[in-house]
């Protein structure tokens, strides 16, 4: 018996409004690296492999903000929020880490490498320092980073000798070095406004900055000399900025577009321009903002602020607008529902709700909430969701004209349904509708309520302070049994002949009952250190798996109970879904905000 994991479908990259969020890429494997949360995650570009199976990352104990490949790509350098940056093996499955250096005292906003893949220099925001040049393999100091009165945005290191480095930061300033060992030279300001992205050229003859300012400043590349400026080249600011080749450089902006531009014509018209909006929409928009941009071996892949990560055609005769976008959660994902062995439905904490082809791994934004997604669930052919946004509505249908859309009085805890009933559980009540939205039934409760299931028999509700789970009647509403626990019920699940009631609390344990009689069959599934988040049936009510806190994800045998099959370490900080697709296959979701599958063989 063992699980093992199949893929592991990444999520978005991190971003925040009017900052860059930082994307790398390596050619000899055609792939591209980012963070999101404390996790980072590489995933290929190739037409030829998936670029929805995916590497984690996971050893920050901090939000990531920087990751960046060594040119060698044997290596990749990451930074956090606490200002500590590692060093680590991606060759190597195992993601050995190389090194470890605390490098500032606030957030590292930026990584460059030489090209040689030996010396590194990080900065960012720091209380002593904005930035240090020091060597990967051992943390000695290699010159000194200063000239700079803000925090520092961005960092580029010169590929070809003599080596230069150039700085931008909040201080509208460009600062130029020479080394190693890096020694502050000159500094230049043309900027007007906060400097978010320099780069320089593959071949070394010119270094560009650009800023908030909507303007590019053009410098040469060897002596940090000012070449010319071009003057509000976006209708936004201007976040990003990479060389497509040693003459022409591509710019991300605030106003939705990417930008080609020449480096040696003094002509400052724009040589081509990408749209990241979506073909049938017009004008601004915030979501597609675009705050990061990097050049492949076929496409310009930029990144928008809602996560999407645009992939544009480099050929000339392509079209102006993404010919693939990339999506997927940015936030904890909370809630879940397989719906075939082809369709997952994922909630996330920021009310976004994506389905999933199981097949390929492809997500696709559907109808979403305003805040937290309490639970999705299937009415009839029918998919809803219930957010904290006091709503429950039809986030997929079968094309029929079915709309359900309901008010909710307060904040629901729990979501469930059977296929003709939906239910919403309150702090105070249980709200119990027909599939076409009229109320039928209004359970009242004196303590506060926080887990439900149901089936066509049963209805199950948890109570937080007292501790309780109350079994009633599906047909008649009666109580049938309360069952007092030593801690509160965190998650409920029937079995699918509704034979049994698995319930989770909040220490770990799963005890298990019958619903004939309402006896205790056994109390020994105790393998979890942490709160249980989710527990789903295998459909021939065998086996359960569970998802915990503790980043576990563990797997029952209703008939061997002692045995168990566990996969450790699933989601960084916690697993909040989990569901069986098949009678072998199972899919996660955590708060790493990624979807995980895995492979279950029995004995």
């Amino acid at each position: 018996m063992s699980v093992t994991r199949e893929q592991i479908w990444a999520p978005s990259p991190s971003t925040t409004r009017s900052q860059t969020t930082r994307l790398s890429y390596d050619l000899k494997t055609d792939r591209i690296v980012y963070p999101s949360g404390k996790s980072i995650f590489i995933r290929s570009i190739s037409e030829d492999q998936s670029p929805n199976n995916s590497i984690q990352y996971s050893q920050h104990n901090f939000n990531v903000t920087v990751a960046k490949f060594a040119p060698s790509g044997n290596y990749i350098a990451s930074g956090d929020e606490s200002g500590l940056v590692k060093i680590w093996d991606v060759i190597g499955e195992d993601m050995v880490l190389k090194g470890e250096y605390q490098i500032l005292n606030g957030a590292i906003n930026d990584i460059a490498w030489d090209s040689e893949s030996k010396r590194i220099i990080a900065v960012g925001n720091g209380k002593e320092r904005y930035g240090h040049a020091f060597t990967w393999d051992s943390g000695n100091s290699i010159g000194e980073i200063s000239g700079h009165s803000a925090q520092i945005n961005a960092v580029d290191i010169r590929s070809v000798r003599p080596y230069r480095a150039a700085t931008v930061g909040d201080d509208s300033a460009l600062c130029f070095f020479q080394g190693p060992p890096f020694r502050f030279e000159v500094s230049a300001r043309e900027h007007t406004n906060f400097v978010k992205d320099v780069k320089f050229s593959k071949d070394g003859a010119h270094l560009v900055s650009v800023g908030m300012d909507k303007s590019i400043v053009l410098y040469d590349g060897k002596t940090g000399s000012v070449v010319r400026k071009i003057s509000n080249a976006h209708d936004g600011g201007i976040l990003s900025v990479c060389f497509v080749s040693n003459e022409q450089f591509v710019t991300a902006s605030t106003d939705g577009t990417v930008k080609l531009w020449d480096a040696v014509s003094s002509d400052d018209k724009c040589v081509r321009t990408w749209s990241a909006l979506p073909a049938e929409q017009t004008g601004k928009s915030v979501d597609h903002q675009q705050v990061s941009v990097v050049c492949t071996k076929d496409y310009i892949v930029s990144l928008s602020l809602n996560g999407d990560l645009n992939l544009f055609a480099r050929a000339e005769e392509s079209t102006a607008t993404a010919v693939r976008v990339l999506q997927g959660h940015q936030k904890s994902i909370v809630s879940g529902l397989v719906l075939n062995e082809t369709t997952l439905y994922t909630g996330s904490y920021d009310g976004k709700v994506c389905q999933w082809d199981l097949s390929t791994g492809e997500a696709t934004p559907v109808k979403s909430h305003s805040n937290l997604i309490v639970g999705i669930n299937k009415v009839g052919k029918h998919v809803i969701s219930t957010g904290w946004d006091d709503k429950t509505q039809t986030i997929a249908d079968n094309n029929d004209g079915f709309n359900l859309q309901l008010a909710l009085e307060n904040q629901p805890r729990a979501s469930s349904s059977t296929d003709d009933k939906v239910f919403i559980l309150l702090e105070s009540s249980l709200q119990i509708y027909n599939a076409n939205g009229s109320t039928e039934k209004t359970l009242q409760f004196k303590d506060p309520a926080v887990s439900l299931a149901t089936s066509s028999k049963y209805i199950v509700v948890g109570f937080q302070t007292t501790n309780k789970v109350v079994i009633y009647s599906a047909s008649d509403y009666s109580e049938l049994h309360t069952i007092v626990l030593r801690s509160s019920a965190s998650q409920l699940a029937i079995s699918p002949d509704e034979a049994h009631l698995a319930i989770g609390d909040t220490t770990g344990k799963i005890p298990l009952y019958q619903l004939s009689d309402f006896s205790l069959v056994h109390s020994k599934w105790g393998f979890h250190t942490g709160k249980i988040n989710s527990i789903s049936w295998s459909s021939d009510s065998s086996y359960i798996v569970s998802g915990s806190l503790d980043t576990n994800v563990i797997v029952y045998s209703v008939k061997r109970p002692l045995k168990n099959l566990k996969f450790f370490g699933a989601h960084k900080d916690g697993v909040n879904f989990v569901s069986w697709i098949a009678q072998d296959r199972i899919v996660s979701g955590g708060a790493d905000s990624a979807v995980k599958t895995y492979k279950v063989t029995f004995p």
